[in-house]
């Protein structure tokens, strides 16, 4: 059966060979065969991302392994090497733009002062309503480059996890201006280890807040293979300035309010949200300090 794309992703391509690698509830991810990247069908906006394809609908009775090709602006999925076992057309209905994930269009009448003003009050949320088994500690840790450097002692984290990634940060301030945060990619387990989410965050942080969360892209772009196709896919769009569609609701919320922009971009996956909003908080702590030292 045919059914049309709601919207799709700017960076899906247009000619495009993979074999369905998971299916979930309102996902199905697709490996590229020539990539280490994953092109997706999902069925919410909140799930969208610059290599998705939103489709009214789920296939259904797709399994893993199965085939798939991108061809003539259709997306199909092979069931027999005769007969089609799902089409999407990729021809949008109506004649809106692709998801390009670009958090300035997610912007309206945000400055960096304002955005800086906000960095505590988004800090404590992050701390009250992350998830506990990521990164999120790591924002309310003894002072360091994420707390700005004047947070409260704590005893350091328990986590491996949040201790390796805590050695990472600690060296970004003497790295230079441009940090080098790729000792943090594939840290972590999951579809998106957390350290890909926090590299993701960092990014979004400076698209967010005009500054430059000035982060060595090609460090991070050399350790790609180190991590899985999930994460690889999501740092991949993140450094070309293509963020989650969950991550510009963030951006966009934080206008209206920073606890409910917060609880809601927590509550995706498991730690995914958190951790992204982690690396998100420590990129405009390093952004807010700077500016201060400017003045």
């Amino acid at each position: 059966s045919m059914q049309n794309a709601i919207t799709v992703g700017a960076f899906v391509p247009r000619e495009f060979s993979g074999t369905v690698f998971s299916v979930h509830d309102h996902a199905i991810n697709i490996k590229d065969d020539n990539d280490h990247r994953l092109i997706s069908i999902v069925d919410r906006e909140q799930d969208m991302t610059g290599l998705s394809i939103l489709a009214p609908r789920l296939p259904t009775g797709i399994s893993r392994g199965q085939r798939v090709a991108i061809h003539d602006d259709h997306l199909s999925v092979l069931a027999t090497p005769d007969g089609s076992a799902a089409a999407i057309s990729l021809r949008t209905s109506g004649d809106f733009p692709l998801f390009s994930g670009s958090i300035t269009d997610a912007l309206f009448d945000v400055t960096q002062a304002t955005i800086c003003g906000q960095l505590p009050v988004i800090r404590n949320a992050v701390l009250a309503h992350g998830s506990p088994v990521g990164l999120r500690d790591l924002v309310g840790g003894p002072p360091h480059p994420c707390t700005g450097g004047t947070a409260p002692m704590q005893p350091r984290p328990s986590s491996v996890f949040v201790r390796r990634a805590f050695d990472v940060i600690d060296a970004i301030g003497e790295a230079g201006p441009s940090a080098d945060l790729s000792g943090l990619v594939g840290l972590g387990i999951g579809f998106t280890p957390s350290g890909d989410d926090f590299i993701m965050g960092f990014l979004a942080s400076g698209a967010a807040s005009f500054g430059s969360a000035e982060v060595d892209h090609e460090a991070v772009r050399g350790r790609l293979r180190g991590t899985t196709v999930g994460g690889a896919t999501l740092l991949r769009l993140a450094l070309d300035g293509s963020f989650p569609a969950y991550m510009l609701e963030f951006v966009d919320e934080l206008r209206v309010s920073v606890s409910r922009a917060v609880i809601s971009a927590v509550s995706h996956g498991e730690s995914s949200g958190t951790d992204a909003l982690a690396g998100f908080v420590c990129g405009l702590a390093s952004i807010c300090t700077a500016e201060k030292l400017d003045e």
